[in-house]
């Protein structure tokens, strides 16, 4: 999904280097002012004509529109994966996760960041409930913008902190219900391992009991490997799992049975996650 985004826009700028411009187009029958606009209207059409496009279940991209001097990228969400409320009131921390996403991934968005500074204009997200009038948004000033673009020659490379963020913003979210029996209550570093918190409703007779044994256990184990090998192909589980890999770190899940309080973990080292997870 990403490399089509990339493609994309880089044919978009190849095609504005190749062939003069012999006018301005026009927007709401309006000539554009500068040539600067008219290069980010040509890119974003050619950004449009990808749309809606699915990041996964819960997310897709619906359109990117300029007007009034700002691009604004409109996602669809399901409530389920976007706690609107927690955004509301948390919203620093959201723009700061977002920021680093930003950073994190220059071949991505920095043809759109210069097209944009360009024009001294503004960069919006947009999020709106596919079920709801929900909707939150957060926005990037032309002066952000201008030191988005500094970091990436810049560049911490302190994948740490940029995952402690990630995290942090996460649990903003939590706790949740993942499934039938599953409610994911927290996240959190631990030594050399991301910590999963997850509480097992046994009364959905879910035997926890039964899963502490070797061969169920093992099973058990299997199954949450293979899932989170399959979600590498989820552009944002792509992203965060990079980021524990470049910080060193494994992954375990603990879930906890909210009767019994009995514990299986499911562990997944750095090196194991990494041939989990080919892609990345």
């Amino acid at each position: 999904m990403y490399r089509k985004i990339v493609v994309s826009i880089l044919l978009a700028f190849f095609a504005l280097t190749v062939s003069a411009q012999t006018s301005l187009p026009t927007v709401n029958n309006k000539t554009v002012a500068t040539p600067e606009e008219a290069e980010l209207i040509q890119l974003l059409d050619s950004i449009n004509r990808l749309m809606p496009m699915v990041i996964n279940q819960n997310i897709d991209v619906t359109k990117a529109v300029y007007s009034n001097g700002n691009v604004t990228i409109l996602y669809g969400v399901d409530e389920q994966a976007l706690n609107f409320d927690a955004f509301k009131s948390n919203e620093a921390a959201f723009k700061n996760s977002l920021r680093q996403m930003l950073q994190s991934t220059p071949l991505l968005y920095k043809p759109l960041l210069e097209s944009i500074a360009k024009v001294k204009g503004g960069f919006v997200v947009a999020y709106h409930s596919r079920s709801s009038t929900k909707k939150v948004s957060i926005k990037f000033t032309y002066e952000e913008i201008v030191e988005l673009l500094d970091s990436y020659t810049t560049q911490s490379t302190d994948y740490e902190a940029q995952l402690k963020s990630q995290i942090e913003m996460s649990n903003l979210q939590l706790p949740r219900q993942i499934d039938e029996f599953t409610i994911c209550k927290n996240i959190a570093i631990e030594g050399k391992s991301v910590v999963y918190y997850m509480t097992i409703l046994e009364s959905k007779e879910f035997d926890m009991t039964e899963i502490e044994k070797g061969k169920a256990q093992k099973n058990f184990a299997s199954l949450i490997k293979s899932g989170v090998s399959a979600s590498a192909n989820d552009p944002i589980q792509f992203r965060f799992f990079k980021l524990v890999l470049e910080a060193g770190k494994g992954i375990i899940y603990r879930y906890v049975g909210d009767h019994t309080q009995k514990t299986v973990d499911v562990v997944i080292t750095n090196k194991e996650l990494k041939q989990l997870c080919l892609a990345l």
